[in-house]
């Protein structure tokens, strides 16, 4: 009899770099020299920070939950590079998919003042080639039950993304700007996750620069994306800064969905805040979406990450959720005596509710930190609450 392998394993695809990241008191005028604050040197890169905040957030999740993370990512052969697998390593981030390279490896210098941070970007000297893809391709389409993109090193990311959908393993994509491959990648995604002024950019609104809006003409701009760029997703969402973030449910699975209220102004309570949190946020349900408020009286030291965290903690827990609720079906891998668990996104209101809200909780941790790695929790009441609570 043929067994089912209920171990997960999700595999983000995309940048791994060292950040050196310095605090200063103001930016230094031309030909000025300026001292620091304090620096922190940390791994960083969008795919292996949001890799690194899976990973961390497993150590969360209740028995009998099995996850490994992997990257995907190309690091250079130089010292930096070496600090880069270490740390990955050292956060329980699988390292076999990296292709290492002859040369500089990706690295950022990050000026924090304030509640800003500016980027100085050195791009590595190579990316993953798509003959490193193709020697991998039947070992990641055979274990891994979904991925996710952050939107770089297009050749390979592409080429991967149409394997997984001709294997009918879900992925999710970071839409930060518009990008060569983006529109690729996202045309076959199951989740789209955009920044605050990706639709602004994408529709040349006035509103680039990302001042606040009205609530509906965020719900407008996001779906309209959505429609004409991932027509295949079931989910989207855009992170709203202070504002905290929002999420539409697309797609024809409607009709497991509680839609009281869809379409109006009229704000419906899905989560109201924890009685033992007063800082913690609310999900309502307003214009069809769910809204997440941000978690209040954050220390923000530096944001740096916060949206790869957030991204990282989000998809665990519903990844989790699917697993625990047995929303997946199994499919033959190599051996017939083994079965491979397909995820299928979840569309479940009060869950998605409550993954919004632990991420939002991991974004706000960090930001109390420097870096995108230093302030994740090893322990946290209201995470291990919501996820108890999710899973009962």
């Amino acid at each position: 009899m043929s067994s089912i392998n209920r171990h997960g394993k999700i595999l983000c695809i995309g940048v791994a770099g060292l950040d050196s990241i310095a605090t200063i008191k103001s930016f230094p005028k031309p030909d000025e020299k300026i001292r620091s604050e304090s620096t922190v040197i940390s791994g960083g890169g969008n795919a292996a920070n949001t890799a690194v905040a899976a990973s961390r957030m497993t150590s969360f999740l209740i028995m009998p939950s099995s996850w490994n993370i992997d990257l995907l990512a190309s690091v250079g052969s130089d010292y930096n590079g070496d600090i880069i697998i270490s740390d990955l390593e050292s956060n329980k981030v699988g390292i076999k998919l990296v292709q290492r390279y002859k040369g500089v490896s990706p690295w950022t210098y990050v000026m924090v003042h304030r509640n800003t941070r500016t980027c100085i970007h050195q791009p590595g000297c190579a990316e993953p080639s798509i003959s490193h893809v193709k020697n991998f391709v039947t070992t990641i389409v055979d274990n891994y039950n979904v991925a996710h993109f952050d939107g770089r090193y297009p050749k390979a990311a592409v080429y991967l993304a149409k394997e997984l959908n001709r294997c009918s393993i879900p992925y999710s994509v970071d839409a930060e700007k518009p990008r060569e491959g983006l529109l690729e990648l996202l045309n076959g995604a199951s989740i789209v996750i955009c920044n605050s002024r990706y639709c602004d950019l994408v529709l040349a609104s006035d509103n680039a620069a990302g001042e606040l809006v009205d609530d509906e003409v965020i719900i407008s701009k996001l779906k309209k994306i959505l429609r004409e760029q991932a027509p295949q997703a079931l989910i989207g969402i855009t992170t709203l800064g202070s504002r905290g973030s929002c999420l539409v449910i697309l797609g024809d699975d409607l009709d497991v969905v509680d839609t009281r209220g869809a379409g109006t102004e009229e704000e419906i309570i899905i989560l109201d805040k924890h009685i033992n949190f007063e800082n913690s946020p609310k999900v309502t349900e307003k214009y069809g979406a769910l809204w997440c408020q941000a978690w209040k009286n954050c220390n923000i030291v530096d944001t740096t990450g916060a949206g790869d965290v957030f991204q990282g903690a989000f998809l665990v827990t519903m990844w989790n959720y699917a697993l625990w609720s047995k929303q997946y079906h199994c499919s033959c891998g190599d051996s017939s005596e083994i079965q491979k668990m397909l995820l299928r996104v979840p569309v479940d209101k009060l869950a998605l509710a409550r993954a919004l809200r632990i991420g939002t909780r991991v974004a706000s941790l960090k930001l109390s930190g420097l870096g995108p790695r230093a302030a994740f929790p090893k322990r946290d009441d209201f995470i291990e609450f919501e996820l108890k609570t999710l899973l009962e």
